[in-house]
């Protein structure tokens, strides 16, 4: 887990460098390239998302329309946000459509929130569970560096 928490700020760092030089990009990226990935990267995730309209949990009937009436509000939700609201709005139309797809998930058992109920939100870490640095490694390792 921090392995991977120390990616995701990594890769929030990238993320924010290669925005900050992204103008530069905009004679090769152009709205006709750019439309046409994000249409791709859609018919890429579309097969994924009709496999998990019957993935609902066992409790749940896979015949039932739990997952398709969820997954169909949801849409909609970030539908109609994202082509009839404008300026920032706009923007939020996924996180809306989510927010709105788990309020109404719920009623239909697709939520368990019992994992959030349980997980220990304050804690001191052991002793034992502090990482440390790899053995027989010090600074004359270092190509370039003298030590």
């Amino acid at each position: 887990m921090p392995l991977l928490a120390t990616l995701v700020a990594l890769s929030a760092l990238a993320e924010f460098a290669f925005s900050a030089r992204l103008s530069m990009l905009r004679s090769f990226i152009t709205p006709t390239v750019g439309g046409t990935i994000v249409m791709l990267i859609a018919v890429t995730v579309f097969p994924i998302c009709f496999r998990m309209l019957t993935s609902v949990p066992e409790h749940i009937d896979p015949s039932s329309m739990s997952g398709p009436v969820t997954a169909i509000s949801t849409f909609g939700v970030v539908l109609v946000v994202s082509l009839f609201t404008s300026g920032r709005v706009r923007l939020w139309g996924p996180l809306i459509g989510i927010v709105v797809g788990t309020f109404v998930g719920a009623p239909l058992g697709l939520v368990d929130l019992t994992p959030v109920r349980e997980a220990a939100w304050i804690g001191v870490p052991e002793i034992g569970d502090r990482p440390s640095a790899p053995r027989g490694r010090g600074s004359a390792d270092v190509p370039g560096r003298q030590g």
